[in-house]
């Protein structure tokens, strides 16, 4: 039963490569060419000497072999010995493998065989060689076809692995430049905070060059339309804005203005401002001294001292005080401290 089975699987097998084959060849050919002329390519010389040698090689590993293989009865269940055909099939099996092999490796020119117009001596010498590669290969049967699935999944395995490294490396590149990537970015944004700041400077430069040439409403301008929005908490230039309204008569508002540099930020300048601004205003003197005694306090350089002196003894903003006793004892307290 089991060869019976194998026979018939084996012979069905057999016509449908071998017409598969010569299908594909009359194919190559073109419609065309077959409606005209017969056509010139016959792959069943080439077929039948591979299946015929295959099985050739099958049957001898039969006769040396005590083993047979079993095979399970389609649409019945039962296990059955597949007997010498099992060695025939599998023959031709490893004959077509080995035939592929040669192809691959080689590069076995098989067109005298399957072109009719090359048909010849040569043809006739490729048949031997063919017959004796399928009947190797029909012997062998099993340990051809599992070394060479061995080896095509060895090197599928390769490709896969050399995928994955590659994929690894590449993951690798990409965290590099993902890093590199991230410090040009910081650098580049550092790069334009400082381009921002110089250009800001440049700005309440140009604005404090308005000022020192009387051109107070343009500094004005300039300070509260291109440096504050970005510079909002900036003492200086609220200092240049004090200035200004001061110059311009709007006493006031410079007291607004010195007011808030000394909300951002105590110093001499600010307070010795905030007091002749005080002063001018007819603040109460109370106001103006203490206002005075900050700024020697935060008068901390030689330089600073001496010019808080200075200013006690000489702007024209303080000029109503000096004739008074505690001026002149403030003055004293300072030069003596």
């Amino acid at each position: 039963m089991g060869s019976l089975v194998c026979l018939l699987f084996t012979c069905v097998v057999f016509l449908m490569l071998g017409f598969s084959i010569d299908a594909a060849a009359i194919a190559s050919v073109g419609t065309s060419d077959l409606k005209n002329s017969s056509p010139i390519f016959n792959v069943w010389p080439l077929f039948l000497t591979v299946a015929i040698a295959g099985s050739f090689g099958g049957f001898v590993h039969a006769l040396e072999s005590d083993k047979t293989h079993v095979i399970k009865v389609p649409f019945h269940g039962d296990i059955a010995d597949s007997g010498i055909w099992g060695h025939i099939f599998i023959g031709i099996c490893g004959a077509f493998v080995a035939i592929a092999v040669v192809l691959a490796i080689f590069g076995l020119d098989v067109e005298p065989l399957v072109d009719k117009t090359k048909f010849g001596v040569l043809s006739i010498k490729l048949m031997f060689y063919i017959a004796g590669i399928s009947i190797v290969g029909g012997y062998s049967g099993l340990p051809i076809i599992s070394l060479i699935s061995s080896a095509a999944l060895k090197k599928v395995q390769k490709q896969v692995e050399a995928l994955e490294n590659s994929d690894i490396e590449k993951s690798i590149e990409l965290k590099k430049f993902s890093t590199d990537f991230a410090a040009i970015q910081a650098e580049l944004d550092a790069k334009v905070i400082e381009l921002k700041e110089v250009t800001a400077k440049s700005v309440l430069l140009t604005a404090e060059s308005h000022a020192k040439n009387g051109f107070f409403l343009e500094a004005i301008e300039i300070i509260i339309n291109e440096y504050l929005p970005e510079h909002s908490n900036d003492p200086k230039a609220y200092h240049w804005l004090a200035l200004c309204e001061k110059r311009r008569g709007n006493l006031k508002e410079a007291l607004s203005y010195v007011s808030k540099s000394i909300e951002l930020k105590k110093s001499r300048l600010a307070y010795f401002n905030f007091a002749c601004y005080k002063n001018l205003l007819d603040f109460p003197k109370v106001q103006v001294y203490d206002a005075l005694r900050s700024a020697w306090k935060y008068a901390d350089t030689e330089m600073d001292r001496n010019r808080f002196l200075s200013g006690l003894k000489e702007d024209e903003d303080l000029a109503s005080l000096r004739e008074s006793e505690q001026f002149k004892a403030l003055i004293a307290e300072c030069e003596a401290s």
